[in-house]
């Protein structure tokens, strides 16, 4: 229009971006003037218009901050700002909980349509993270160009958020501190989302100093209001003084503490009248010394004063503290004062000083006299120390005489002459009251005032005539008793505290230690005299009593030296005894029990007789060794588990032959819950076997019975009834004695010994029980045995070391003997067992051929035998499935059954095919075939011809080549050219015992693999047991020696070939 334009044009590119130029022109003319061009000149002012609005949206934001006076309405105004500026349509703040780690929701704003729903509490390491949460922990801006990356994905496609292009989060940091966070969703182009979120960045800023700043706002408030509360509770006086000593605030607690009601206007010249304020000694306290004065004047800082404070008959002590207050200027414009009441802390502390005072004489009276053994010297260092206490002129000691039952002066101090030379003061009657009542009660006496009428006149007069006004009398105390008395005497009237009784009470009683400590020191110088006299005597006594001990010294060396030679023969007659006895028995078993030349009727009765007279005798010497090893302590206790119905039915079978005919009933009643008990087996069977017989032996009819129940606190009760004769009543307890017996006499019914029930009861006691018995004369007896479940040795008993020789080895590749049986059939089971068993073999039967392959991995047995014929499982499934298995395939089978099926049982893998019925030889044969039961050289070392010509007999038979050697010289001679496979040893031989044959055989290394036997009718004792330990294999006493025992011995370590 003229030719010339200038201005500022907003301009939108293709993808939206907005941009700002300013554009000027100017026009070309011709020579008309007519325009014939235009020159235009175009800048971009994009960055410069961004950074005013930039600025001006700061400023907006802060003047909402300055002007605002609660952090909600300034959140809430900014956001809406902020919607507005950027045509955002939403806007959210949350602040941000830096204890809680959270961020809350503060505001939120949206242009239109449905606004989302905005979490009001989110926690900053919540999972999954949200933008806001991660700008929170950056600390920076986080832009997601998409809202389906954000917390706002499920509104993405709302209207108002069709337009955006992301959402920008900002957090608010304020002096390096989080505050909050601000989100918005941003509608501005790509190119143009830098320039907004700068803008945002600096609202953001401004905003987070705003918050920060009401935060503070209300924090300050907050304190102040705790201050005035603290000012107004608070039990110390606060006062605020200027400086001219006006009271300008005090609290309630300095009203109470000075007495007031108003606050009196007065200044630093009033202090003293008005407030009542005094030095500690009571005189007015000086201007200059006024501590509130010098604080609110002289600007010093002054640190717990103490003054007093006396008005209205109130009487305190205060502890002032004054600081001054100290204007911008540096002028000191009045003082802060604190006073504090600390009266009862002072009367404390003077009370404490009384009581260290009182302490530091009593300890230094005690000091004085604890080394003193002079009475006189005792009672002057106590009373100059008395003097030292306050109050206390003068003192005297008076002593009781007990032979006139007056008390004597014995010493005094702080009085003058005359009063030491009255003869009418040194003694003094006990009559009168106030001396009696302190020795008679044991307390002090108060006398506050000496007057007329004042008792005892004599002493009290006396006192008034030096001046003094008052006394305590004390009783000066023992340990046994009262000695006298201590007159503390005061030249004015005392006020005895119940804290100055106490110290009086406490100087009287080391004054009575230390008296009573001199009086025992002059009894026993007295008595020092006569133990001198008597010192020759004792001398002479000494000689008597050096010469009467050798003498008993001598006799017990005699006593030791017939107790080991009584040991001694015992022994040794135990030894001869027992083996000829051994020899007996063995072969009248041996020729009983010959198969091949059985003994006629009349032969076999006699044997029998010659069987059971020769156990008897051998019963009866046992009896007695037992009884003298009881005697002698020497009885060895080897405690092992086992079950006690065991025990009882061992015990029953082997009692059932002395029942006989005779109508007698035997039984055994087992309660429930017995434990397995650890004691010593073959004690506990001794004495069931010894009740069991005695119950046989008096029992003709009826029946015996044996009962075992669980008692309380790990106890069993075993008894044995029967309805025998009985036992009368005055006969109960010495039929326990040694020797004694109801029917004493030659003509008696039954015989016996009557050591049985003795050993029993002290064989039981040595176990930890007892045995008791109850009884009717004419219907029975009930003898009973308690017993612990488990053994305890007694104390200081030591546990010898067991020699390693247990008495059923395990199946091994050495020493298996074992032989199993499967057979539904009881009976069958019951007939092998009795053959195998006489044998020597171990026997297990198994009825159930379903766990049959269990049990027989458990044994590991030499040889099975195995039925066929059986229910649940036959026997050719039990045969496969053994020779199937890799443990058990190896094992020979010998097949026993009703049904001829020899070759499918060879097929299958059985070793031999017997068919039912079985005659024992037959099985016995060929079990000893498959598990080698003949061949083998046994060596027997005996000095006894008849023992090594029985265990010749019974060895031979079984097919054992047998050598045999009189002493330990031939079996060492014999043994240099030949390695038996066993050897049976006797340890009581001449020339070389047992015990160096053994040492000499585990040196040899051809020998020491050589299992060894002991058989031995000695009493092997421990320390014997411990040097044969891991040498030998068993030990086998020859007493009761049977073919099975031997032959038992013989599999156990003897492994043949087949």
């Amino acid at each position: 229009r003229n030719g010339s334009w200038k201005g500022e044009v907003l301009n939108r590119r293709k993808d939206g971006t907005e941009y700002y130029i300013s554009l000027s022109t100017s026009s070309i003319r011709d020579s008309n003037g007519s325009i014939i061009a235009l020159v235009g000149i175009c800048e971009d002012i994009t960055d410069k218009k961004w950074e005013e609005k930039r600025k001006e949206t700061a400023y907006r934001v802060a003047q909402l901050a300055f002007s605002s006076g609660k952090v909600i309405e300034l959140a809430d105004s900014v956001v809406a700002l902020l919607i507005e500026i950027l045509g955002a349509p939403l806007g959210v703040l949350y602040s941000y909980d830096e204890g809680a780690m959270t961020l809350e929701l503060l505001a939120h704003r949206n242009t239109q349509g449905r606004a989302p729903i905005i979490p009001p509490l989110q926690r900053i390491e919540s999972r999954p993270e949200t933008n806001a949460t991660r700008a929170a922990k950056l600390c920076k801006m986080v832009y997601s160009r998409s809202l389906s990356e954000t917390e706002f994905s499920e509104f993405e496609g709302e209207p108002i958020f069709r337009e955006s292009n992301g959402l920008i989060s900002l957090p608010l940091v304020s002096s390096g501190e989080l505050v909050g966070v601000l989100q918005y969703v941003s509608v501005a182009a790509p190119g143009n989302i830098k320039y907004e979120a700068d803008l945002a960045e600096a609202a953001a800023i401004e905003l987070a100093a705003g918050i920060q700043r009401l935060r503070l706002g209300g924090k300050v408030a907050e304190q102040a209001d705790q201050l005035e509360k603290i000012f107004a509770s608070a039990a110390e006086g606060i006062a605020l003084v200027d400086k001219l000593g006006k009271i300008i605030l005090m609290n309630e607690g300095g009203k109470k503490t000075f007495g007031i009601v108003e606050i009196p206007e007065v200044g630093f010249a009033e202090f003293t009248q008005t407030l009542g304020m005094h030095r500690l000694d009571g005189t007015p306290l000086a201007a200059d010394e006024n501590p509130v004065k010098l604080a609110a004047i002289e600007g010093k800082d002054i640190r717990n004063s103490e003054l007093m404070i006396r008005r209205n008959g109130l009487e305190r002590i205060l502890s002032v503290s004054a600081s001054p207050l100290i204007d911008p200027g540096r002028e000191v414009n009045g003082a802060v004062v604190i006073f504090s009441d600390i009266t009862d802390q002072k009367r404390n502390e003077l009370a404490i000083k009384k009581q260290n005072r009182r302490l530091s004489v009593i300890n230094r009276t005690a000091l004085a006299v604890k080394d003193a053994l002079d009475v006189f010297e005792i009672l002057n260092k106590s009373l100059t120390r008395l003097l030292e206490f306050e109050g206390v002129s003068a003192a005297a000691v008076y002593l009781l005489n007990e032979t006139t039952g007056n008390l004597n002066l014995a010493a005094s101090l702080g009085f003058s002459s005359s009063f030491v030379k009255n003869e009418k003061v040194q003694s003094l009657p006990l009559s009168t009251d106030v001396l009696f009542e302190a020795m008679k009660l044991g307390t002090p006496q108060v006398v506050r005032e000496f007057n007329d009428r004042t008792e005892p006149t004599v002493i009290f007069g006396a006192f008034r005539a030096e001046t003094m006004s008052s006394a305590v009398v004390v009783p000066i105390i023992g340990t046994r008793k009262v000695h006298g008395v201590l007159l503390a005497v005061s030249k004015e009237k005392m006020e005895v505290a119940e804290s100055d009784v106490e110290f009086f009470m406490m100087i009287s009683r080391v004054l009575g230690g230390a008296v009573e400590n001199a009086f025992l020191y002059s009894d026993i110088l007295e008595k020092s005299k006569e133990l001198e006299d008597s010192n020759e005597q004792l001398r002479m006594s000494k000689i008597w009593v050096e010469e009467a001990n050798a003498q008993l010294v001598q006799a017990n060396q005699q006593l030791e030296e017939a107790s080991r030679l009584k040991s001694q023969f015992l022994a040794n007659m135990s030894h001869e005894l027992r083996t000829p006895l051994n020899s007996i028995i063995g072969f009248t078993n041996l020729v009983l029990t010959d198969d091949l030349q059985p003994p006629t009727g009349e032969q076999k009765e006699g044997l029998e007789i010659v069987l059971r007279n020769a156990r008897n005798l051998l019963a009866l010497i046992n009896d007695i060794l037992d009884l003298s090893k009881i005697e002698a302590g020497r009885i060895n206790i080897a405690p092992e588990e086992f079950y006690i119905d065991a025990v009882v039915s061992d015990s029953l079978t082997t009692i059932a032959p002395l029942v006989g005919d005779k109508p007698v009933k035997l039984s055994s009643e087992i309660g429930e819950g017995l434990p397995v008990i650890c004691s010593d087996s073959a004690r506990v069977k001794q004495i069931v076997l010894n009740l069991l017989s005695n119950a046989a032996k008096f029992t003709d009819q009826g029946h015996i019975k044996v009962v075992a129940n669980l008692l309380e606190e790990n106890f069993i009760s075993l008894a044995v009834e029967d309805t025998g004769s009985g036992i009368p009543a005055d006969y109960l307890e010495v039929i326990f004695e040694e020797f004694r017996q109801v029917d004493g006499s030659n003509t008696r019914k039954h015989g016996g010994t009557g050591l049985g029930l003795a050993i029993s009861r002290k064989l039981a006691r040595m176990l930890g029980g007892d045995l008791t018995v109850r009884s009717e004369f004419g219907k029975g007896s009930t003898f009973t045995m308690t017993l612990p479940t488990v053994y305890r040795l007694p104390e200081k008993a030591k546990v010898p070391e067991k020699a390693n020789v247990p008495p059923t080895p395990k199946a091994s590749s050495e020493t298996n003997n074992l032989v199993v049986c499967v057979d539904d059939d009881p009976e069958v089971l019951l007939l092998l067992k009795n053959h195998l068993e006489a044998e020597g073999f171990e026997f297990v039967g198994i009825n159930d051929s379903r766990s049959a392959l269990a049990s027989l991995k458990q044994h590991k047995p030499v040889l099975i035998t195995l039925d066929i014929m059986m229910p649940n499982k036959d026997g050719w499934q039990v045969l496969q499935e053994l020779k199937a298995d890799p443990e058990l395939r190896d094992i020979p089978v010998i097949i026993h059954s009703v049904v001829d099926n020899k070759a499918l049982a060879v097929s299958l893998g059985a070793e031999s095919y017997i068919v039912k019925p079985v005659e024992p030889e037959k099985i016995i044969s060929v079990v000893r075939n498959y598990t080698g039961t003949s061949g083998g050289k046994i060596l027997v070392v005996d000095d006894n011809e008849d023992f090594t010509n029985f265990l010749r007999n019974l060895l031979e038979r079984s097919k054992f080549r047998i050598s045999t050697a009189r002493n330990g010289v031939e079996a060492i001679e014999f043994l240099r050219t030949g390695v038996p496979s066993l050897v049976f040893l006797d340890l009581l031989m001449p020339e070389m015992d047992g015990f160096e044959v053994v040492e000499k055989m585990k040196e040899n290394e051809r020998l020491k693999d050589v299992p060894i036997v002991v058989l031995t009718a000695k009493e092997v004792t421990e320390q014997e047991r411990a040097s044969l330990n891991s040498k030998i294999k068993n030990i086998v006493q020859k007493e009761g020696l049977t073919r099975e025992i031997i032959l038992r011995e013989v599999n156990k370590f003897i492994r043949r070939k087949k």
